[in-house]
């Protein structure tokens, strides 16, 4: 998790080259419990493609963000 001011940005990792919704469960909770708090979620992974897997998370390789 990363605050900016007010808000909060929830980030997994997973060591995976195409994930899946079952991989964003508990990016759901956190948003679910903290929703007036979360700007968004992300999901590192280890693969290419940069795609929603939900609204607010996005999963996305982790060599673009770092």
């Amino acid at each position: 998790m990363v605050e900016l001011g007010e808000r909060l940005l929830a980030i997994k990792v997973k060591a995976t080259t195409q994930p899946r919704h079952g991989d964003i469960a508990g990016l759901r909770l956190f948003q679910d419990e903290y929703s007036e708090r979360v700007a968004s979620a992300l999901l590192l992974h280890d693969g290419r493609d940069t795609q929603w897997l939900a609204e607010g998370i996005l999963a996305v390789p982790w060599w673009r963000v770092l």
